[in-house]
């Protein structure tokens, strides 16, 4: 809201002009691959293996999970949160993964959130550290797209409240017999995405107005010129114009990159 006032010269009346912003973006979505969608290369997913401790599968086309007592394997997935915009909340996050490949053994699957950094080269022996909380399971009995829930863990990411080192999928206590396979970035098709709502709860913001003479006379048209700023966007803008004995509302139209204009024409005074 921006409040102005000028003064009619007919009446002396003083006229007072407030500037409204408002957004309605509720439901925002938005889908997050692990391919970067800038370079179209693969962006990070991989997994290690106990069994192979210095090898590394950043260019595999799968992403294993196994809890063979000889061979474990756990799987690092990052995802870029960097194209959510800033000052929203997120509603729901939805990790989505495509098991190609599965053991045969009904396993959950825990989603744990990694506490270093890693890259496509890590191997088991260099592998991150990762936060005990067990964020989300998915129950394994068949192929297919498998859901995991990761809303507050993506929400603490967003905040910064944990860093976003991305995660870890893996049995929770990897003592169940089994390997099973996800389709990685490296698939081309069917890979992990992050399906993530949000609503945009910053309010848009009026920070300038055109200037405006301190006197107009009767009949005079008034130019009304602002400039906004919002997170995400504005939905509408609108000026309420009041004096002594009544007042209007016009809305402003967008004339680009978050600037509204309008002209209104003052034929009211005080007494008439």
């Amino acid at each position: 809201v921006y409040e102005v006032n000028f003064t009619n010269t007919i009446d002396f009346a003083t006229y007072n002009i407030t500037i409204t912003a408002i957004n309605n973006y509720e439901d925002l979505s938005q889908n997050i691959t692990d391919f970067d969608i800038i370079t179209n290369t693969p962006f990070l997913d991989t997994y290690v293996r106990s069994d192979t401790p210095t090898s590394s599968y950043g260019t595999a086309t799968r992403v294993m999970v196994s809890s063979v007592a000889t061979s474990i394997r756990r799987g690092l997935i990052r995802f870029d949160l960097s194209y959510l915009p800033q000052g929203v909340r997120i509603d729901n996050a939805v990790m989505q993964l495509y098991l190609a490949t599965y053991s045969g053994t009904p396993i959950y699957h825990s989603i744990f959130a990694v506490n270093s950094t890693w890259i496509n080269t890590v191997t088991w022996n260099t592998q991150p550290g990762f936060y005990s909380t067990n964020w989300n399971s998915s129950y394994i009995s068949s192929t297919g797209w498998k859901y995991f829930n990761i809303t507050n863990l993506t929400q603490n990411w967003y905040n910064g409240t944990i860093y976003n080192n991305g995660l870890m999928v893996k049995e929770a206590t990897e003592v169940t017999a089994g390997t099973n396979q996800y389709r990685s970035a490296n698939a081309g098709t069917l890979i992990p995405t992050l399906s993530i709502n949000y609503t945009d709860i910053t309010n848009p913001e009026v920070t300038n107005i055109n200037t405006i003479e301190e006197t107009y006379h009767l009949k005079d048209n008034i130019s009304l010129k602002v400039q906004v700023t919002d997170n995400i966007a504005v939905s509408s803008v609108y000026a309420n114009i009041s004096w002594p004995t009544g007042n209007e509302i016009i809305n402003l139209i967008s004339i680009g990159s978050f600037q509204y204009a309008a002209n209104y024409t003052n034929l009211s005074y005080q007494g008439q």
